[in-house]
């Protein structure tokens, strides 16, 4: 990041549980150079929204509430893969149908393109390998990604993980 900018640059810290990590994010903001350090605190605890407990969308509910949710959701199927991927799931699509098979591995291609579609991000252009500098295609669409697009990433793939193991446990239960 301090490459990247020829003004100060801050350095946001989220708490954690694991007050090691956190130091060690601290030294390693120190030792970057960073002057200016913003700590954030954030209430993990929802506020009571009691027209949710009466509509079914919190808490226990009614019947006529639980119904009308899976009501619903069940006739709004994209919601879920919207919610539940974070992204932008037609554009993943596209971008992976047309883009994946420019990359030269067919492993990488399609994963990378559809991720970065879903991002709505842009990847590709001159990339150093084994000392090399190679053209890639571009994959994805939207702007070009940024270092902070690389948790957005994260956080993806770890929704997309739990989309896959909730699946998976739905189809077990239905097949016991």
């Amino acid at each position: 990041v301090k490459a990247a900018t020829s003004v100060p640059f801050w350095y946001q810290l989220y708490v954690m549980r694991d007050r090691g990590y956190a130091r060690e994010l601290l030294q390693r903001a120190h030792a970057a150079g960073c002057p200016v350090l913003l700590f954030t605190v954030d209430l993990a605890v929802l506020g009571a929204r009691y027209r949710d407990t009466r509509n079914g969308m919190a808490g226990s509910g009614n019947a006529f509430g639980k119904l009308a949710r899976a009501w619903d959701l069940a006739s709004h199927p994209s919601w879920l893969f919207d919610v539940a991927l974070g992204g932008k799931p037609q554009q993943a699509w596209r971008c992976w149908r047309s883009q994946a098979p420019t990359w030269s591995s067919p492993n990488a291609g399609p994963v990378m393109a559809a991720g970065a579609g879903a991002l709505g991000v842009q990847l590709g252009g001159a990339a150093v390998y084994h000392g090399q500098i190679e053209q890639r295609p571009k994959l994805g669409a939207g702007e070009t990604a940024r270092a902070a697009d690389i948790l957005r990433a994260v956080a993806l793939v770890e929704r997309g993980l739990w989309l896959w193991l909730a699946l998976l446990a739905l189809g077990s239960f239905a097949y016991a």
